[in-house]
């Protein structure tokens, strides 16, 4: 398994240390038995939902995950391999009420798991298994994970057709065709007169050698939507959309920002 901007650490059990401090029993609502549940375990990643099970194994740890702009809450990615292959990750997150995870997956795990696992926000929470009584005080249910500036970019058509058509041949690439996989929160960027909103995202697992940035806005003169980028897979570098040269020249700036290792 690639590791994301090279900070992954080989390994077939998680350190005691990053157990002790997110190890353990999550749930999008922790009173509710038949709520899906998480567990954080030293040699596995662990989903459980409607009577079902998917274990992860050979866990790893990534305390780069986003790149250099990682949301502020971060702390670190939990990544594993499925049983059906696929990836299984658990990102953790931490805010005043304490850690919390957001599942992630590529397309066979997120097929397998569905919505109603991957869009909650997960707690933590006791294991009501080891409970001496039901009587202890309930969490309070937590809310789904919003939907990202980016997935709600690829809601508008018109956007979307502007951006499947700028990406050519390599909109048969789905990380980029859909923008999945780590990514910091979007930015507005302002050249030429026109303002453009950033999306930086890199390929699931594989973020050291394959991300990008993409710059969307819409030209003044035309009132058409215009998308540019700049997209780097193993060492090949591409521009797509036909950028302008000030706005290519910002685009290797901008991703040297984003994804260059320090």
């Amino acid at each position: 398994m690639a590791a994301c901007v090279g900070s992954s650490q080989a390994q077939e059990r998680l350190k005691p240390d990053l157990l002790r401090q997110y190890g353990g029993v999550y749930s999008s609502a922790c009173d509710k038995l038949e709520a899906p549940r998480l567990r954080v375990l030293p040699d596995a990643l662990v989903v459980q939902h409607a009577g079902k099970r998917m274990t992860g194994r050979q866990p790893q740890s990534a305390y780069v995950y986003y790149g250099k702009t990682a949301p502020p809450q971060f702390r670190v990615g939990l990544m594993s391999r499925a049983p059906n292959g696929g990836a299984l990750d658990f990102i953790v997150f931490v805010d005043r009420r304490g850690p919390y995870i957001s599942v992630l997956g590529d397309k066979l795990v997120q097929a397998e798991l569905g919505k109603t696992v991957t869009n909650p926000r997960y707690r933590r929470c006791e294991d009501p298994l080891t409970q001496p009584t039901a009587r202890a005080t309930p969490s309070v249910p937590a809310q789904d994970e919003p939907v990202s500036d980016a997935e709600k970019m690829l809601l508008d058509p018109q956007f979307r057709a502007a951006h499947l058509r700028a990406l050519g041949p390599l909109a048969k690439e789905r990380w980029l065709a859909r923008l999945e996989g780590p990514r910091p929160p979007t930015r507005q960027v302002r050249l030429e007169g026109v303002d453009y909103t950033l999306v930086a995202v890199c390929k699931p697992h594989d973020c050291a050698d394959h991300n990008s940035v993409l710059l969307y806005g819409t030209n003044i003169a035309s009132e058409q939507v215009a998308v540019f980028g700049k997209v780097v897979q193993d060492g090949k570098s591409t521009l797509v959309g036909e950028p302008p040269p000030v706005v290519a020249a910002a685009l290797d700036r901008i991703w040297a920002t984003e994804w260059r290792r320090k």
